[in-house]
């Protein structure tokens, strides 16, 4: 997040306003193929664009058997795409690759798995994690942020995040669980060896 880039309010804003065709076209098994022709047709507008047809990502992309995750992973892209078409984006050659190593990238496939699109698009805090994702991927901050603001919000909107954090708290209360009645069962045989002596 070296480098400055555009309004938080205006990106956030812009993703408010998606048109619920780049959502719906993932809602069945063609889903892959229109996501597929969003993608082709974004990077085409770069004269060196980074997108090849025979590209690993998009022939794992179209052979994925549509389950939900999947359906998650194709409306997540095609909210990308739509943030992406910003002028701000677009107007930009130098962010070509940037975006498209984001886009096939493992960590906006992990984001995927726990963001529903529909819910990126009603929830302020969700639009603003996926605006600050894509952002961060191209080694960006939103205008006005220092380094350590747009890292620290990052981080506190960060879903992966939240949810290694629920995970270990889970397994914590169950280890201390486990100690008190492993606690509670010793007290109990104490008890039983006193009155049996």
């Amino acid at each position: 997040m070296n480098n400055e880039g555009p309004s938080l309010a205006a990106m956030t804003h812009r993703l408010a306003e998606c048109p619920e065709e780049f959502l719906s076209i993932c809602d069945d098994v063609s889903g892959s193929t229109c996501v597929i022709a969003l993608l082709t047709d974004f990077f085409r507008r770069f004269d060196d664009h980074p997108m090849r047809i025979d590209d690993p990502f998009i022939a794992k992309l179209g052979s994925t058997k549509f389950t939900a995750n999947h359906q998650r992973h194709l409306g997540l892209l095609s909210l990308a795409v739509w943030l992406f078409y910003d002028p701000w984006f677009s107007d930009r050659k130098e962010f070509a690759v940037s975006m498209w190593n984001l886009l096939t990238g493992d960590n906006f496939q992990s984001i995927s798995g726990l963001l529903k699109p529909r819910t990126v698009l009603s929830n302020p805090d969700r639009r603003e994690e996926l605006v600050r994702v894509c952002l961060s991927g191209l080694d960006l901050r939103p205008a006005g942020e220092s380094i350590p603001q747009a890292t620290d919000r990052l981080m506190s909107l960060n879903s992966i995040e939240r949810e290694r954090i629920l995970k270990e708290t889970a397994a914590a209360e169950k280890r201390a669980r486990e100690v008190r009645e492993a606690m509670a069962r010793i007290k109990a045989q104490e008890s039983v060896s006193r009155y049996t002596e």
